[in-house]
């Protein structure tokens, strides 16, 4: 009885050279097994070389006339692309030793359709960052433009480029940076679609555990940071932050509709004043704000309260963004 020999490996890690010097080694004997795609024909390919080259019509029809092995589908930019293998009498395992090129999908599929004894996998393992060289390489030769794919790799998602306003497939690099220096202090790689401010927490927490003498007494970050957890971590820590408020879903304008927050997040009260803090109700969570001049004729002697457990609490931010002694520290954020 014959062995099935199935090659795997990820894209661009050196399969089909491989495949080419098993297969031509007349020793081994090994029958090569050509799968099908419905992916366009690259320059210098032939029809039965390599792959036979189907559309999706023809690809539907032998799935519904069940000759189809095993199948399996990559998404791109110009839709899905499946690769597959047909029972159209190839695979003689009654007396032949066959060899095909596949993935860790091929090989349990295979598996399950001839059996455990009769496949054998052999995996090529490539760093990664020799593989994108080469697919890199391999594609610029294209004439073909319309050939851009996703490479595999289960732990990229699409996720959104706000300054590009696009989404985009891969990973999304946080770095902590020394304000100082302005050097890299501890990079961290995450899926596409993660979001910043949960980017920092990954980043943060993970190099405090691989750079425990490291220390950290201030922090410089954007608006999409702008929560009160982060605020309530940070003073618990002795860290000052810095943080962009957030004007898209944080402060508003106009409060309650007598008074204004300004720039740095401070409450203005109706006759232009801006309020000074006036205490907290512990037993409420509340901080209460009022006009410096209520007792002068011409102010409403109105007062504001703000929720301290809320997530937007930045009618007075813990260090103050107008402050002479901050502004030196809050300009390294750009």
């Amino acid at each position: 009885m014959g062995k099935l020999f199935c090659l795997i490996g990820k894209s661009a890690s050196g399969k089909d050279a491989i495949f080419r010097y098993l297969r031509d080694n007349k020793e081994l004997g090994l029958k090569e097994i050509v799968p099908y795609t419905t992916r366009p024909m690259r320059k210098g390919e032939e029809n039965g070389v390599g792959y036979y080259f189907v559309d999706q019509a023809a690809y539907e029809k032998m799935c519904q006339n069940g000759k189809v092995i095993e199948s399996r589908t990559y998404e791109t930019i110009n839709g899905p692309w499946h690769y597959f293998t047909v029972d159209d009498g190839q695979i003689r395992l009654d007396r032949d030793n066959a060899i095909l090129i596949g993935t860790l999908e091929v090989y349990n599929q295979m598996k399950r359709y001839f059996g455990e004894e009769q496949v054998v996998p052999l995996y090529i393992e490539v760093e990664d960052g020799l593989r994108l060289e080469r697919a890199l390489a391999r594609e610029r030769m294209q004439d073909v433009p319309n050939c851009d794919r996703y490479f595999s790799q289960p732990d990229c998602d699409i996720g959104w480029d706000s300054s590009r306003d696009c989404y985009y497939h891969g990973y999304d690099l946080y770095m902590l940076v020394d304000s100082q220096s302005d050097l890299p202090v501890f990079p961290h790689f995450s899926c596409a679609s993660k979001h910043d401010s949960h980017g920092f927490l990954h980043a943060f927490f993970r190099m405090k555990s691989f750079l425990p003498e490291y220390s950290v007494s201030k922090v410089l970050l954007d608006s999409t940071h702008d929560a009160m957890p982060y605020y309530q971590y940070l003073k618990r820590e002795n860290i000052t932050p810095f943080i962009d408020l957030n004007g898209k879903g944080g402060r508003p304008p106009v409060y309650k509709n007598d008074f204004t927050i300004d720039k740095d997040g401070g409450p203005i009260c109706p006759s232009g004043f801006r309020m000074r803090r006036d205490g907290v109700e512990v037993a409420k969570g509340r901080m209460k704000f009022k006009c410096p001049k209520i007792s002068h004729a011409g102010c409403t002697g109105r007062t504001a309260d703000s929720c301290i457990t809320d997530s937007r609490p930045h009618f007075i931010p813990f260090a103050s963004y107008n402050c002479e002694r901050n502004c030196r520290g809050y300009s390294f954020r750009f």
